[in-house]
């Protein structure tokens, strides 16, 4: 499995690192897929990125950065879709993460302590993500900036999320939310971004991929703190 690293961006001053680990799934991963964040205190590390050679993959590259303006509505995008079929997909997904925030984790060499306020499900950061997985499959790469250049924030933004930190985790290749949940606590980049207090809202989706895409499922989940 292929973790891809984090990246971040700060309020003030915009960078990306990150940092790459592996494993059995895929989530994020070091320049395409991965997992993004934009927050205000966010920490990064080094870089590094490998092919992945299973069905499953996980990338876990968090980027940080803050949005200077708002955004406007995504029209046409379904936050029905994007559940791959999973029965309880939010409740169960949702449930996951606020028990993992709710009773502390380590996340490399950092610790979380029990306690980070419950996720609430947001409808905008749905469609973000949605939009971010069908477009996966669609043009058939993993990656968290689109072939034509866009970034997670900016598809955050134009989903009408009004954001002062914001992040994402990706994934492809994973069957059940339990699996891409543990791929993302396994990689130190992935679980920063699920465990940093800062966040209170989320949305994610999974689809499924086709015959002609290199994995069975694209997973995509948008996180943030609203302005």
């Amino acid at each position: 499995m292929q973790l891809p690293r984090p990246a971040t961006t700060r309020l003030v001053k915009s960078l990306r690192l990150g940092l790459c680990a592996l494993g059995l799934a895929v989530l994020a991963a070091c320049g395409g897929g991965g997992s993004e964040t934009a927050a205000a205190d966010t920490t990064s590390g080094g870089a590094a990125s490998t092919t992945p050679t299973s069905g499953v993959v996980s990338s876990s590259t968090p980027v940080t950065s803050t949005n200077p303006d708002g955004g406007t509505q995504v029209a046409g995008v379904s936050t029905v879709a994007g559940e791959c079929g999973l029965p309880d997909f939010q409740a169960s997904l949702l449930k996951r993460l606020n028990d993992i925030r709710a009773a502390g984790a380590t996340c490399g060499a950092t610790v979380f302590a029990p306690g980070a306020g419950a996720l609430r499900w947001n409808t905008p950061l749905t469609q973000a993500a949605l939009g971010h997985s069908q477009d996966m499959v669609a043009r058939n790469y993993f990656e968290h900036t689109t072939p034509t250049g866009v970034s997670f924030d900016a598809r955050i933004t134009a989903a009408g999320y009004n954001w002062r930190a914001a992040g994402e985790n990706i994934a492809a290749g994973h069957a059940t939310v339990d699996e891409v949940v543990a791929g993302w606590m396994a990689s130190e980049g992935h679980c920063r971004v699920i465990m940093n207090p800062v966040f209170v809202d989320v949305g994610a989706a999974c689809v499924p991929g086709s015959s002609s895409n290199r994995f069975s499922t694209y997973w995509t989940m948008d996180i943030g703190a609203a302005r």
